[in-house]
């Protein structure tokens, strides 16, 4: 997934895929930052058979079971599966909001406006944890499983407005979290699992002064921007992304699917 030297790249350049056959060859004459950096995949030959990608047999391909846990993720995104049902929920403050996902469920959430009052700041935490130290300018991850919400509505001329779906969780997606601020983290590091791929699901950054770089198994991947950072890595990939700024901050939502 290559385009604009970005590799999955979410911003208005585009996200044009570029597959490559063996023997083929990909280079780019850009050299303007001195740097140049893709990521991508391997398949077999036949691995896009009936998808408009090769014409015939069939693929060997042994990570059946991620691209089903992945067609399962998408279709609640998609919205192939949904409840059908919107529920809304209108919060006035001064008393912060709370809301508990019940087991075995899904919350997708469709819309949602606020109102600090006036106040600079608000803070959400997802299950016990800061997730966002300024809600007020930043969005919030759109699906959650089973766990608490705790949103600050910090006056009475505060307001949180939510519509959602309640979806039943029936193929088991469970979201996990990292954040990461500094001077608290001078980095934000992760290494994936064995037997596991990760799926990053919401991706946000606060750079304060220059772009905070990215290393990925110890090699530069690019200063980081929101659309930059790839959204899946294999097992064992170790990614850091440095903060050395008052006010930088990384947040990172997730699924660890089975390899």
């Amino acid at each position: 997934a290559i385009n604009y030297s970005f590799a999955n790249y979410d911003g208005n350049n585009g996200s044009d895929l570029i597959y490559l056959k063996e023997g083929q060859t990909i280079s780019s004459s850009v050299n303007s930052a001195n740097y140049n950096t893709f990521n991508g995949y391997l398949v077999d030959e036949n691995y896009f058979a009936g998808c408009g990608g090769a014409v015939g047999g069939s693929s060997s391909n042994n990570s059946s079971q991620f691209n089903r846990q992945i067609f399962n993720y998408n279709s609640v995104v998609d919205e192939s599966t949904t409840s059908g049902l919107y529920n809304y929920i209108f919060h006035s403050g001064p008393n912060n909001f709370s809301l508990t996902i019940p087991s075995g469920k899904l919350i997708k959430i469709v819309g949602l406006t606020h109102e600090l009052g006036g106040a600079s700041t608000a803070t959400a935490n997802i299950n016990g944890m800061l997730y966002h130290s300024n809600l007020s300018t930043h969005k919030f991850p759109s699906i959650l499983s089973d766990g608490t919400i705790e949103i600050q509505t910090p006056n009475s001329a505060s307001y949180l407005n939510i519509q959602y779906e309640l979806i039943d969780n029936t193929y088991g997606l469970v979201f996990n979290y990292i954040h990461a601020a500094y001077p608290n983290n001078t980095s934000c590091y992760f290494q994936v699992p064995a037997g596991k791929i990760m799926m990053i699901t919401n991706f946000e950054q606060i750079q304060t002064g220059s772009h905070n770089p990215c290393f990925i198994n110890n090699q530069l991947w690019t200063p980081i921007t929101d659309g930059s950072l790839p959204r899946t890595f294999s097992e064992g990939t170790q990614v850091e992304i440095i903060l050395d700024s008052p006010g930088d901050e990384v947040r990172i939502q997730y699924i660890l699917f089975d390899n």
